[in-house]
């Protein structure tokens, strides 16, 4: 009866090691996908705090320019402008450890100057505008027969 009590003692520890097993590595594979899950959506967060943060150092880098323009006549090109915005949007990034992309903020300077040029309209632009589109029926001469 001794075999037959020890062989009954190794099945027991058997089944409770294999029950150990089977729950740790459920426990570690639950654990990796959660991390992997809190890993993608940081990683969209960061892009979208990376663009936010891109297109605030493009309206200050347009400010800083138009600031510079201000002092300099406005004898500065556009070229010239870009390039004084770009220097400062590579400057904000280093600062902010952030990954510098010349096109995207390149694309970010041209829709914060479009986007500035449109709320900040001047009245010789409406003029000029208005003298370049056609007349329409409300402001053309009426003849009368």
């Amino acid at each position: 009866m001794d075999f037959l009590g020890s062989v009954e003692q190794t099945i027991a520890v058997c089944a409770a090691v294999v029950t150990l097993v089977s729950s740790t590595v459920t426990f570690v594979a639950k654990f990796i996908k959660a991390n992997k899950a809190r890993a993608a959506e940081f990683k969209k967060a960061t892009a979208a705090k990376k663009a936010q943060m891109l297109l605030e150092f493009a309206m200050a880098s347009v400010q800083a320019v138009e600031t510079i323009k201000s002092i300099k006549n406005d004898s500065l090109k556009p070229e010239a402008k870009k390039e004084i915005a770009l220097t400062k949007i590579n400057q904000m990034c280093i600062e902010n450890g952030i990954e510098f992309d010349t096109a995207e903020a390149g694309r970010l300077i041209e829709e914060v100057v479009a986007l500035t040029k449109k709320v900040n309209q001047r009245d010789k632009d409406e003029t000029a505008t208005a003298e370049t589109s056609p007349p329409t029926s409300a402001t053309s001469p009426v003849k009368l027969l």
